[in-house]
């Protein structure tokens, strides 16, 4: 009698838990993106990252400002649904997807800047580059979670790039 008690116990916990967690969704595509500040080339660069519903990843890398002669570097990945589930409930319980983000009235000129933008069963949420002061903190624990997806060998060999276009632009 007491086993039966737990497992109607545990079935209740499990059953609950799974009931508190939002579902993942048909529709579910993000952008992050992240730009240097302002400074003299070649020392500027900026990425985004763009991830599906299938955990498909890609990301667009600029080595220095965009446009003419510049090089634009792709690589892409793929997140384990295990990981995308998790990315998505971060994100989800953090606000990312509320929508209810505000723009500042003034920034800083010259600093780095990153923002995203989601699109979460049809609904399209975005958390701006300038934020207030009071939302600032939360977006940048955002932000941070989903630079940690990003493969890091991915990522170093797009930094080694940028460091040797950085040393052939000065010869």
């Amino acid at each position: 009698m007491k086993s039966l008690f737990l497992s109607f116990l545990f079935a209740g916990f499990w059953a609950s838990a799974a009931i508190a967690m939002p579902p993942f969704p048909s529709e579910f595509i993000f952008e992050y993106h992240w730009q240097a500040g302002s400074m003299p080339p070649p020392y500027h660069y900026e990425y985004s990252v763009e991830i599906n519903a299938n955990g498909e990843g890609t990301i667009h890398f600029s080595p220095d400002y965009p446009g003419v002669g510049s090089p634009h570097w792709t690589r892409y990945f793929t997140l384990p649904r295990e990981e995308l589930n998790t990315l998505y409930q971060d994100l989800d319980r953090s606000g990312a997807f509320s929508g209810k983000w505000k723009s500042a009235d003034n920034h800083i000129v010259g600093g780095s800047l990153e923002w995203m933008s989601a699109t979460v069963d049809g609904e399209v949420s975005s958390i701006p580059s300038t934020r207030t002061a009071d939302s600032d903190h939360r977006a940048s624990a955002i932000f941070k979670q989903i630079r940690s997806v990003i493969p890091p060998l991915i990522m170093n060999e797009l930094m080694k790039l940028r460091e040797k276009y950085e040393q052939d632009y000065e010869k």
